[in-house]
């Protein structure tokens, strides 16, 4: 294991980094998928097959950020674009941007205590 947090653990298979997710759970695995912000994220366990959205699919071979619509706070969004961006190699899809003006416009811009 690479690294633990409350929020997720990173390992190491095969020299591919690997990081579970640690959210909330959901009745049925799509659902869980579904609840992340970037489509690239859209992929889950099931205990015997790994599932990954047609989306979520595309978005990786590409590089490209896109929304879900499940973005809950700016702060936390920008945080995470910035890491794919800075150290994954990703692009904000121009629908991401308009996405996340769209929210602020019709939310408001949240503080930084608002994401943990």
């Amino acid at each position: 294991m690479i690294q633990n947090t409350q929020h997720h653990s990173t390992f190491t298979i095969h020299q591919h980094t690997v990081q579970l997710i640690q959210t909330k759970f959901h009745a049925r695995l799509f659902e869980h998928m579904d609840s992340f912000d970037f489509t690239l994220c859209q992929t889950g366990w099931d205990g015997e097959r790994f599932w990954i959205s047609e989306r979520a699919y595309h978005d990786i071979q590409s590089r490209v950020l896109n929304p879900t619509g499940s973005i809950d706070t700016l702060t936390g969004t920008w945080t995470r674009v910035l890491k794919y961006a800075a150290r994954e190699g990703y692009i904000p899809s121009s629908s991401l941007i308009e996405f996340c003006v769209s929210y602020a416009r019709e939310h408001g811009i949240d503080c930084p205590t608002t994401y943990a």
